[in-house]
């Protein structure tokens, strides 16, 4: 058999693209809906959030990962993280976060996208709770449906109640 890549392995090796010499056994994963490594698993290691949002130059994305389904109840908003600032909205009017989370298994994501004007990826509470943007969560190279979440939080003495998106990943 002939290494046609020239990347050290052949097919009878188990190079599963020959053609591409960035993929191989024992490659290195990146985020590219490749299978880089040969393993049977795009991306895995990996949990992106794209939000389609053409109105909008920027957006900022607030998540938290949730490793059980036991912690979804005791979710509160010191627990989440900022990821990593605004991303830029792409000219298709796509904003993509990527984060490489290795291989820590999740239940799901928990997040809320800031939009232009104070808006959010969710509006409303209980039975009214709708997602107002189309929404993609991929996790280990899965595609998962993004929800509503209802939340109730209160702070310096107020209370509130709102929604954020979660994709559930079990």
């Amino acid at each position: 058999c002939v290494d046609d890549d020239g990347d050290g392995y052949t097919e009878d090796d188990g190079d599963c693209d020959d053609s591409d010499d960035t993929v191989y056994p024992g490659a290195d994963e990146v985020y590219d809906t490749v299978d880089n490594d040969c393993d049977g698993t795009i991306d895995e290691g990996y949990l992106a959030v794209g939000v389609y949002t053409p109105a909008d130059s920027s957006v900022a994305l607030d998540y938290e990962l949730v490793y059980s389904t036991s912690d979804l109840g005791t979710i509160s908003s010191e627990d989440w993280e900022d990821a990593g600032g605004t991303d830029s909205v792409d000219s298709s009017g796509w904003a993509w976060w990527v984060m490489n989370v290795g291989s820590t298994r999740f239940a799901a994501i928990r997040f809320d996208v800031d939009m232009a004007g104070g808006n959010s990826t969710c509006e409303g509470y209980d039975d009214t709770a709708a997602i107002r943007t189309d929404i993609i969560v991929r996790y280990n190279g899965i595609v998962y449906d993004a929800e509503p979440f209802s939340v109730a939080w209160t702070y310096e003495g107020v209370s509130y109640t709102g929604c954020s998106a979660i994709a559930y990943f079990y």
